[in-house]
């Protein structure tokens, strides 16, 4: 019972880790989504 509890407090915890890193990633690409967006906006305005 207690290395089955064991395996799946590491499994929760190396999702934690994955969903953590993920929402990293999505920031990231949502800051270069939105620098790209301003460039274009400004792009159009010549």
């Amino acid at each position: 019972m207690n290395e089955q509890f064991k395996a799946m407090e590491d499994e929760i915890m190396r999702l934690n880790k994955e969903v953590h890193e993920n929402q990293y990633v999505n920031r990231m690409a949502l800051e270069y989504q939105t620098m790209l967006f301003k460039i274009t906006q400004l792009l159009n305005n010549f």
